[in-house]
Parts: structure tokens; C-alpha cells; sequence
């Protein structure tokens, strides 16, 4: 990667993430910035790493079960490499390096993720014609979610149920937040969409619902992330199994039939 070129792209995505996005500014660097060791998604995935991830894991939050932690291993990633990335696309309509294998992470003890490291800096121009967002889900989402699940066994549905919990998460805060770009109505009509033009089935099709809850509108996950299998038993603010909670509460405290009076 030539200085220029990474100069370049770090100035451009430095004046996009001010403001509500100033969070994403730092996020992606160039590999050679960055002095400790960075690792692909594939190196994250041999059997030494998956271990010393569950031991952290564990040794944070006590014993869970390793689906539960490889799911949320799963979410650590989605809301750490995905917005700076959909942001990029729905706001500058291009995309920095962002195939799995463009992308390099630099990993706290913890083994949750402190820095996307890039060794190139040509970005790729988005619209609208093809998906705008098809490059990055075919070049990274899906790549992810098979080397995922091959090497961990969670289920491909709870992993596209993480990412597209997140892509939609990311649309509703630019949306909150007054962005106003083209991109941001493809997103919403990527969520609407149960296929692609080309007929292919997509997988991130109406990842959440939003339900009308004691006059508040709550917004709910399609598919649970296991969260509740750690040992403190809570539940994340969107998970479904709250709805469950609350018929079971609501049966508990209805009186049986022959009871009433």
C-alpha cells in the first residue's frame, strides 16, 4: 500500500466518522501501523485460538456453554468491523478493503477486537445496480458465517440472525441520527427482500420485529444469539425469549379456571 493511498483513504473515513459516528473513527488501520500481532479470521479459527477465547470467556463471565460463546465471539465481530463498512458504503458509496481476506484483527486478552488492520487501500465504488451491499455480504458476511460454523457448529441461522440483527441496527441509527443517502433506503429494502434480484435467497431478509409492548414499541430478534445460556441468565435488551418470559409470567399469575371467583 502506497502512503498516498492510505493517507487518502484514512482522511476520507477520518471526516465521515464525526459526530454520531465518531465511534467508527479508528476502527480500520494500516497493518503496518499497528505494532502487536494482528491474526485472519482463519487464524482465529484453528483450535489454539477457539480455546484460549472459551478460557477468557469463561474466566469473565464463568462457565457457559462454547455454542453461546462462539455466538457471541460472533456479534463482537459483526458490530466491530460492520458499521465502519456499511457506513462507508451508504454515506461515501464505496467500500474500503473488506474481503476476509483483506482484513487482519488485532485482538485484546479478552479476545474481543480492538482494530481491523487492511495491507491495501483501493476501495471499491458501491451503487445501487447488482446490490449495493452484495460485495460486502459475498466477500465477508457469508465467508464468515461457513468458516463460522464449520469450525464451531453454531447454526448458519443464528450466525446471519447476529449479522443482520447488527446491519439493521447500524440503518436505524444513521436513519435516528438524520443521515440522508440513497443507501440508507437500499439497506431498508435489503431487509424487506426475501431474495435478490438474481433469485438467490437473502439470508438477511426481516432479521427483527418491533412489537407494541404496554404502548411502547420494542424492537425484538427473529432468532435468540444464546446470550441466555451464560451463567448470569440475562437476556440481551432484543432477545425473543422475552416474550416467553412474559407469557410464562402471565400464566403463572392467571388463576386456574376452577379457582376463580
Amino acid at each position: 500500500m502506497s502512503e498516498e493511498a492510505w493517507d487518502k483513504l484514512h482522511d476520507d473515513l477520518n471526516g465521515l466518522f464525526v459526530g454520531p459516528l465518531a465511534h467508527l473513527r479508528g476502527r480500520i488501520m494500516h497493518v503496518g501501523s499497528i505494532a502487536e500481532p494482528t491474526y485472519s479470521v482463519d487464524e482465529i479459527l484453528t483450535e489454539h485460538h477457539l480455546d484460549r477465547m472459551a478460557e477468557a470467556f469463561r474466566r469473565a463471565h464463568g462457565e457457559t456453554p462454547r455454542a453461546a460463546i462462539y455466538s457471541i465471539w460472533s456479534k463482537w465481530y459483526f458490530s466491530f468491523v460492520l458499521p465502519p463498512l456499511l457506513c462507508s458504503a451508504i454515506l461515501l458509496d464505496r467500500l474500503p478493503p473488506f474481503r476476509l481476506s483483506d482484513i487482519r484483527l488485532k485482538l485484546a486478552p479478552d479476545y474481543k477486537i480492538e482494530q481491523v488492520a487492511i495491507s491495501q487501500a483501493t476501495a471499491l465504488p458501491v451503487s445501487s445496480v447488482g446490490g449495493r451491499f452484495k460485495p460486502l455480504i459475498e466477500g465477508n458476511i457469508a465467508p464468515f458465517i461457513e468458516f463460522w460454523h464449520s469450525r464451531t457448529r453454531v447454526s448458519r441461522r443464528v450466525l446471519w440472525s447476529n449479522a443482520g440483527t447488527l446491519f439493521e441496527g447500524v440503518l436505524r441509527h444513521l436513519q435516528k441520527e438524520g443521515f440522508a443517502a440513497p443507501g440508507l433506503g437500499e439497506g431498508f429494502a435489503l431487509m424487506d427482500a426475501r431474495m435478490f434480484d438474481d433469485g438467490a435467497r437473502n439470508h438477511l431478509f426481516s432479521p427483527v420485529t418491533y412489537l407494541k409492548i404496554d404502548g411502547e414499541r420494542v424492537r425484538r430478534r427473529r432468532v435468540c444469539c444464546l446470550r441466555y445460556l451464560l451463567p448470569d441468565g440475562v437476556l440481551c435488551c432484543a432477545c425473543p425469549l422475552h416474550e416467553t418470559e412474559r407469557r410464562r409470567a402471565a400464566s403463572v399469575s392467571e388463576p386456574a379456571q376452577g379457582q376463580r371467583q
